[in-house]
């Protein structure tokens, strides 16, 4: 399965103030609507897992959030991760959305550990500031 970053559609950010040891305002992960019209309906499930020496692989429950919509240009955060989550788990999100009353749409999108795969950017799309993009599958 390939895994892209592409910033022209609906896409998850997660400010780089996130490396920080104390909560920043801004940080977080954010969905990010760099289309021209309002996406609604938004329904994102979050999950992940980490691995220990002995214990295996342990997988976190599914975690659902409450719908909401984002504006078309803009980002919302949905969740607040810290640092010390994201050095330890792997990462996956799925963002169902609809655009115009249209079909339901369907996005996923992973991170390995530590963000390792998710590239920083000066200035992300719709989020006005520094960040790391999470790749899409598929």
């Amino acid at each position: 399965m390939e895994r892209t970053v592409n910033t022209d559609l609906p896409f998850i950010a997660i400010r780089q103030d996130v490396e920080g040891s104390d909560y920043a305002p801004t940080m977080g992960e954010y969905l990010c609507n760099p289309l021209a019209e309002d996406m609604s309906d938004v329904d994102v499930s979050i999950g992940g897992f980490y691995s220990a020496e002995g214990v295996g692989v342990i997988e976190s429950l599914p975690n659902q959030k409450p719908r909401f919509a984002v504006p078309a240009g803009a980002a919302i955060r949905f969740t607040l991760s810290t640092w010390d989550e994201y050095l330890e788990m792997v990462c996956h999100w799925t963002v169902l959305y609809r655009l115009s009353n249209g079909p339901v749409q369907t996005q996923k999108f992973g991170t390995f550990k530590a963000l390792a795969d998710a590239p920083y950017f000066e200035d992300v799309t719709c989020l006005r500031g520094p960040g790391r993009v999470v790749p899409g599958e598929g």
